[in-house]
């Protein structure tokens, strides 16, 4: 959205919900690790693991974030009226 914005030279980017939701986010090749690892370390009969960050941070600051690193500068509009799904998606990785 907001590099679409940018080179539409939208005034604006409308982000659903108040932009209070948390989210984890993680890159793909840190998980390709932690699956590897778990591979080689556990006998695959020991339950599940969650793999994560233990980080997690706000669609707000999110959509700042990457408003800054797209170049956009308009304005972001948090639309209420659009659900913001779960408060928080952050997972307990202590067992692993």
């Amino acid at each position: 959205k907001f590099h679409q914005a940018k080179i539409t030279h939208s005034d604006s980017v409308t982000v659903w919900g108040t932009g209070s939701a948390r989210r984890e986010l993680m890159f793909s090749e840190d998980l390709a690790d932690a699956c590897l690892f778990l591979l080689d370390h556990t006998t695959g009969n020991d339950g599940f693991y969650n793999v994560g960050t233990g980080t997690d941070i706000s669609i707000k600051e999110l959509s700042y974030v990457i408003k800054q690193i797209v170049g956009y500068e308009g304005d972001i509009i948090f639309d209420p009226s659009k659900p913001d799904g779960m408060p928080q998606k952050l997972v307990d990785d202590s067992r692993l």
